[in-house]
């Protein structure tokens, strides 16, 4: 007789999760327990009790991750309900953690501290340039000019003004507490010189910067800077920055030495730029007055010296000779030209504050008549007036 054959057992399939019922009323808790209020979530984003578990293959069982959340430091902890109504449920239990030993920042000295502050927050170069951004459904704002534009791979969010998924940059020790902003702020302000292209950058760079604006210490601005609508804005953003070592600006900005058309209707005349630095020139004057090591009010306001021309810096001679700088003055005339407009910017500025005009390097005393500032502004006018003529 032929042997019988063993019918094929089926294969056992991996147990079907239990869908979770919706709309079921809650059970209330009994006696002795609560409902815990957390923003603990599982990992696909939803909240807890919302989805079941899901069979994995690998792990031959149930699994659900989850995310939790909590203000104070914790460790996990498993157990299992031997007594009450949930007699024989799993738990896992939060255990509080207490660290007695661990390190803290601000009990190291300070001298350590600054250190550490220069270290994460000091550029190479020592020169910041300034940029804008504008966030769409944002208002503009200062930035860096390598600010990096395109994010690869992440996602705007329109709510915070950010990258999701963005890793944080050394100037985030700026807000970690009141403490760490106060140490650390005098040194990135302060050691940097910022540089801005225009004025309207250099206006929301101040407006951003805010009460940090009192430890800014340098400044310089580019050759094309001046508009009269954001030079009337910066009067009142310079105020704050009383500490104000350098305001340096290009020689071609202020020089209306022999300029005609669009360059001279784009010059800031020394008056101007006095006027316009008035109100921070006499809130840097009335800051240092008594100090040990007075501060040089009148040397606030600094010009770069013009580079040669093309001709005279290669060596290559045109047809005549030197090709001239910007402001029509030849080359070998340059140097006697610059100290002579830095000798009218310090007159402009010593007429602003009522000082006597000194010689580049110490400091002017103060005359019996304190001239306002819209009389300097108004010395402007009849100046460009008459250059304009």
């Amino acid at each position: 007789m032929a042997a019988k054959r063993k019918k094929a057992e089926p294969i056992s399939a991996p147990p079907k999760a239990k869908k979770a019922k919706t709309g079921a009323a809650t059970k209330p808790e009994p006696e002795g327990y609560a409902k815990w209020q957390t923003r603990s979530e599982l990992s696909s984003g939803l909240a807890l009790g919302e989805q079941v578990s899901q069979w994995d293959v690998v792990a031959n069982g149930f699994i659900q991750t989850i995310k939790i959340h909590s203000p104070a430091m914790f460790k996990v902890k498993p157990l299992t309900l031997t007594d009450g109504p949930y007699k024989g449920h799993k738990l896992l239990m939060l255990e509080p953690v207490d660290i007695t030993d661990y390190f803290t920042f601000t009990k190291l000295p300070a001298e350590l501290r600054l250190v550490i502050y220069e270290l994460l927050l000091l550029e190479p170069e020592g020169t910041i340039k300034l940029s804008t951004v504008k966030p769409r459904g944002l208002d503009r704002r200062s930035c860096w000019e390598s600010i990096q534009m395109a994010h690869p791979g992440m996602q705007w969010n329109k709510a915070t003004g950010k990258w999701i998924g963005q890793s944080s940059t050394n100037m985030s020790i700026l807000r970690v507490s009141k403490q760490l902003l106060a140490e650390a702020a005098p040194i990135f302000y302060g050691k940097h010189t910022f540089s801005a292209g225009t004025m309207s950058t250099l206006a929301h760079f101040l407006r951003t910067a805010g009460d940090m604006r009192q430890y800014i210490k340098h400044i310089s601005l580019g050759a094309s800077a001046y508009t009269a609508t954001w030079a009337r804005k910066l009067r009142s953003l310079l105020q704050p920055a009383h500490n104000l070592e350098s305001f340096t600006v290009p020689h071609s900005l202020i020089c209306t030495e022999k300029l005609k058309g669009w360059y001279l209707r784009h010059c800031l005349p020394p008056s101007y730029l006095a006027a316009l630095c008035a109100p921070m020139l006499k809130a840097s004057a009335t800051a240092h007055n008594g100090d040990v090591d007075p501060l040089d009010v009148q040397g606030i306001l600094r010009l770069t010296v013009p580079s040669k021309c093309y001709h005279c810096r290669t060596g290559h001679k045109g047809g005549n000779g030197c090709g001239e700088l910007i402001c029509n003055i030849e080359c070998k005339d340059r140097d006697e030209h610059h100290q002579d407009l830095v000798k009218k910017l310090r007159s402009a500025v010593a007429r602003c504050l009522g000082l006597t005009v000194v010689e580049e390097g110490s400091q002017g005393e103060r005359s019996d008549r304190v001239t306002d500032v819209a009389e300097c502004a108004n010395d402007a006018q009849g100046n460009e007036e008459e250059t304009s003529v």
